[in-house]
């Protein structure tokens, strides 16, 4: 029986039939597997670059959408800042997801984001963010806040250009405005703001050091504060002696260093439900210490779109502002008062000790700026007169242990240990020695006529600053009481964003 082999025309005839089979089946075997293994692998992608583009929009001012530019986000970022969660599988891998890697945001007109990793992302900046040539620290912009410059009224800044100017008095405001407006505001700079849009105004104070010139507590006449600039990476100054430098303590919250901090441009306006920060309103008043503290906290959440730590202001912080008014940078005179009867914001009227009046020249006119720190309409307004200020500095008791008197903390105060300022017990006035440096209060006491009343007891353990429209010739930025933290009609508060 013959058999025989295939013929070479038969078998390229079957290889023929299997590269055709290769090229149909195959294809559409290996879509078919490629999809089932890796589209769990392409979600996570898709979550990924979805949550940097709103990691991106919800912080416009680090990411400024200026054709050229280039950012590389880490991934690790965006968990450490709960854009994604803490643990992303990747089911083509088999293994978690490399948080070593990064996102490249680049723009042109538009953002396109793609997953890389290090070498292939290097960050390009065609233009950045306007930094004044002062030496201040650049002000930290959070999530949702709007740069503002003076022009007849609030206009949206544009952050490559000058919208601030310390060596000028110029500090740097921003503005929290309603929900409804904020992708208008946020993305149309050189629009005027609507004042009935905004419900907080800020006012940007950065990091400084300044030279000890009362550290003995000794009765001073007034004088200019020697200020320099400080970064956060710069060691401290540590100094105890006059003549020598010290890093402004209010700087410092908790461990970390700060580059500065933002201030509440306003005493605290609107309610207890729906607290604001604006010109020509009412304070807030009528509620204990620990309330005014919650209130304050609520400026970081909800409808202000902040997302960041709000809080009630303490007293080397307002030692701080303080301060820095009476340097180079500031008005460098006395601060008007806020005479107003009617406990209007942001007023002055005639001269810098007005007695009680219904009158009110508003924040933006020639007389209202003298009222401001800065003695033009980029300062801090009602640091002398309006109503007292409550803040986060307190005595402790003859035993060296916290006390509260009224204040109401349900919890001890040592849970909000960052927050507070504590000083030595005294059972009487007894002189300013108990003073922490740069408080504004033993090495600056009297310094513009300010009443000058330390703690003192086991009720009078509070401070509160600036004095009432009623006390004309005693209110001052420099001024300074005691209370028990109860609530009262002529108190209110301030409130501080740390740049933590």
């Amino acid at each position: 029986m013959n058999k025989k082999g295939m013929t070479i025309i038969e078998m390229l005839a079957v290889l023929t039939l299997l590269v055709l089979l290769y090229f149909t089946v195959f294809p559409i075997t290996v879509e078919f597997l490629r999809r089932s293994v890796s589209t769990m692998d392409e979600a996570t992608e898709k979550l990924i670059i979805q949550q940097t583009e709103r990691y991106v929009l919800d912080h416009p001012h680090q990411f400024p959408n200026i054709a050229g530019n280039v950012f590389c986000i880490g991934i690790d970022t965006l968990i450490s800042e709960n854009y994604l969660g803490d643990y992303l599988y990747d089911v083509a891998k088999g293994e978690k997801y490399d948080e070593e890697k990064l996102v490249k945001v680049s723009f042109t007109e538009e953002m396109a984001v793609t997953i890389v990793d290090g070498y292939h992302c290097q960050p390009k900046e065609m233009q950045v963010n306007f930094v004044d040539k002062s030496g201040a620290n650049p002000p930290k912009l959070f999530n949702q806040m709007i740069p503002v410059v003076y022009n007849s009224g609030w206009m949206v800044a544009d952050l490559t250009s000058e919208w601030y100017n310390y060596l000028e008095n110029e500090w740097a405001n921003v503005v929290l405005v309603k929900q409804e407006y904020r992708e208008l505001y946020l993305n149309n700079h050189g629009i005027m703001v609507d004042e009935d849009d905004i419900l907080a105004h800020f006012v940007w104070i950065p990091r400084f050091r300044y030279k000890l010139f009362n550290t003995s507590a000794s009765e001073l006449s007034e004088r200019n504060i020697e200020i320099e600039f400080e970064g956060t990476k710069t060691e401290k100054s540590l100094g105890n002696n006059n003549g020598e430098w010290l890093t402004h303590p209010a700087f410092t919250f908790g461990d970390e260093n700060q580059a500065g901090f933002w201030v509440g441009k306003f005493t605290t306006t609107g309610t207890n439900a729906v607290p604001t920060i604006r010109p020509n309103q009412i304070m807030l008043t009528g509620s204990n210490l620990s309330d005014q503290f919650a209130i304050a906290s609520q400026l970081g959440q909800g409808a202000y779109g902040l997302k960041q730590d709000t809080k009630l202001m303490n007293n080397l912080e307002w030692g701080a502002i303080a301060y820095f008014s009476n340097s180079i940078y500031g008005n460098s005179e006395e601060i008007w008062i806020n005479p107003n009867q009617d406990l209007l914001t942001g007023c002055a009227y005639d001269n810098a000790s007005q007695a009680a009046t219904s009158e009110c020249e508003t924040y933006d006119t020639i007389i209202g700026q003298k009222a401001s720190t800065t003695g033009n309409v980029y300062g801090v307004y009602d640091m002398s007169g309006g109503v007292w200020e409550q803040v986060l500095g307190v005595m402790l008791d003859d035993e060296g242990n916290e006390q509260q008197a009224n204040a109401g903390f349900a919890s001890p105060l040592s849970h909000y240990f960052s927050y507070f300022n504590f000083y030595e017990y005294a059972a009487a006035q007894n002189g300013y020695n108990r003073r922490i440096l740069g408080d504004a209060t033993g090495e600056t006491f009297d310094w513009y006529n300010g009443v000058s009343e330390m703690p003192y007891g086991n009720s009078n353990i509070w401070f509160m600053r600036g004095a009432t429209y009623e006390l004309s010739n005693e209110a001052a930025i420099f001024a300074f009481s005691a209370n028990d933290g109860s609530d009262g009609d002529e108190i209110g508060f301030r409130v501080v964003i740390p740049a933590k």
